[in-house]
């Protein structure tokens, strides 16, 4: 689907950009009889292409954070357009991947879910990518419940151009890629497993609570949990709109209880 929709938009702005240049084509034909304008020509063309596609992305930036902030106001829910620091998550490594991470957060959404207290919002960071700077966009949906008792850990899958893998960065200060040592060979094929306490882990995830988390994980995601809190986090070309949000809210509420609840069963 996320590729779909990538490729829905490329054809969108290559048949915008050969509207644009049939029109100026056909509007200078006079002009284009001595072919030493035709560079002059191209260059309006790429610059009216250029002009159009910043003005698409923030209408709809524009539109997707105003159906968020009426949703809120019709749900009794909180909407922040931007806040500098949320200290429950603000030491968690997705916040410090580039040069300029850990800046501020956009179009902040939060309230309860059941028993669960959540915050969903957009983030973005900068990170060389090769010669040059990319800008990545993340939404992250913040669960926080009393008792889940999460160990320090980030847990990643494995997906090409979806969630990515663990930042080689993160392996420091004595992380360690411990999924294998679960011993359950479809999880370790599928995420990578890194903490800092690898006893911890294993005394989480046994069987049970593999078996759940498999049944219920959200594809493409990213989850960074420590104590009562698990951030997931979806790196793509856009932000979530309010659609996606909320499927990501419901999905994540789904998973954790799950989970919770093999975890609980097993304590019995």
């Amino acid at each position: 689907l996320q590729i779909m929709k990538k490729l829905q938009i490329y054809f969108l702005i290559f048949g915008i950009f050969f509207i644009v240049f049939v029109f100026i084509m056909a509007t200078c034909q006079e002009y284009m009889k001595d072919l030493d304008n035709l560079p002059i020509i191209v260059g309006i063309s790429f610059f009216l292409l250029f002009a159009f596609i910043l003005l698409y992305l923030e209408t709809r930036n524009l539109l997707r954070k105003k159906e968020i902030k009426e949703y809120c106001e019709k749900n009794g829910l909180e909407y922040q357009e931007t806040v500098d620091s949320l200290p429950e998550i603000d030491d968690y490594k997705i916040l410090h991947m580039g040069y300029e991470g850990k800046n501020e957060y956009h179009a902040v959404m939060s309230g309860q879910r059941g028993d669960f207290n959540f915050k969903i919002l957009d983030y973005s960071y900068v990170k060389s990518c090769g010669r040059n700077d990319g800008v990545f966009n993340v939404s992250l949906c913040i669960l926080s419940k009393a008792d889940l008792q999460f160990p320090n850990m980030i847990l990643d899958e494995k997906v090409p151009f979806l969630a990515g893998t663990i930042d080689k960065a993160l392996m420091a200060q004595s992380q360690m890629n411990v999924v294998k040592s679960l011993g359950d060979t479809t999880f370790a094929n599928k995420f990578s497993l890194v903490s800092i306490d690898a006893k911890a882990v294993k005394e989480y995830f046994k069987s049970g609570v593999i078996e759940a988390f498999l049944k219920n994980y959200i594809k493409g995601c990213r989850y960074d949990a420590c104590d009562d809190t698990i951030t997931i986090a979806h790196l793509g070309f856009f932000h979530y709109g309010l659609k996606q949000r909320l499927d990501m809210l419901k999905k994540g509420v789904e998973l954790i209880t799950e989970i919770d609840r093999a975890r609980k069963a097993i304590l019995v």
